[in-house]
């Protein structure tokens, strides 16, 4: 499987590549372990004797396809793995496989949906095998993390901010996001839980972040931002955002209140107006909710 890391030409380039890798990790790490990753980054299997967990395995695979993953996984880790070296591994081959540092966004993509699937189930199979045993484990990556990990990502690279990820796998995968809004907390979903969200202790700091960025997207989705321009990531944001919209506004159940948040920032941005009678509702419900009175 991993045949081709022992081509002279492959693995002179694998070691120049190898110097931008180390200046990554090198920080608190001995000559000896470092020497380790090396050695793994260039043939993908891990010397006898030394430790490195699935995580950073995932990160310095030298294949990192399906087939490569699962050979690694098989090769590496006979005797399986802990309770919290499969929660690491889950977590890179999801929402941060990103960090896998040969995988091209489509195959970032092609990945998380392998493991993950097309839409939020919170009783899948997690889909490889590790080691020689047969069992089946469970995915057990929370949907508050999932949902966290997107609209951060997205909202960031929206926005146009300078440490932002370029062109994010997440923009890939809409109908999964808005799947996982229905796994959460409904109640983070309410003009109540709006309000001055910042100081509101009752609320996890991640369910903050969600009510947080969930508005956030849904306005550059109402009223894109000035970074939606003629420039080619310009565009590939305006894409993202009007697919968002067109696969929100085509679901048959909302969480809490979202579709009424949804009508809000639409009347807040001009885009249609509310009836009088609406009007008396949003005055009480609306207060101190992000761009309300």
């Amino acid at each position: 499987m991993l045949e081709f890391t022992r081509d002279p030409e492959w693995q002179r380039k694998r070691e120049e590549s190898w110097k931008a890798v180390e200046e990554d990790i090198q920080e608190g790490l001995t000559r000896k372990r470092v020497n380790e990753f090396k050695s793994y980054y260039i043939t993908g299997l891990i010397p006898g004797g030394v430790k490195i967990g699935p995580g950073m395995a995932m990160r310095l695979l030298p294949d990192p396809s399906i087939e490569g993953i699962q050979y690694c996984l098989k090769i590496n880790y006979p005797d399986g793995l802990s309770a919290q070296d499969m929660v690491e591994l889950q977590r890179v081959l999801s929402i941060e496989v990103n960090g896998i540092r040969e995988l091209s966004r489509e195959g970032q993509v092609k990945v998380f949906r392998y493991v993950m699937g097309d839409a939020f189930d919170p009783h899948r199979d997690f889909p490889f095998k590790i080691g020689e045993g047969e069992e089946v484990y469970k995915v057990t990556v929370k949907p508050m993390y999932i949902l966290n990990g997107a609209l951060v990502s997205l909202v960031q690279w929206v926005e146009g901010l300078e440490y932002s990820d370029s062109f994010p796998f997440w923009a890939e995968l809409t109908k999964y996001i808005l799947s996982v809004f229905m796994h959460v907390n409904p109640n983070i979903f309410t003009f109540s839980a709006a309000v001055n969200i910042d100081n509101r202790k009752e609320y996890s700091r991640e369910e903050r972040t969600a009510i947080n960025y969930t508005w956030r997207l849904f306005r550059h989705c109402i009223s894109p931002p000035s970074s939606i321009d003629d420039s080619i990531e310009g565009q590939q944001r305006k894409r993202f955002l009007e697919e968002f919209r067109a696969e929100f506004e085509k679901l048959n159940e909302y969480p809490g209140e979202l579709e009424k948040i949804w009508r809000e920032i639409q009347i807040q941005e001009g885009v249609i107006k509310a009836g009088p009678a609406e009007n008396i509702w949003r005055k009480l419900a609306r207060k101190g909710v992000p761009g309300g009175q």
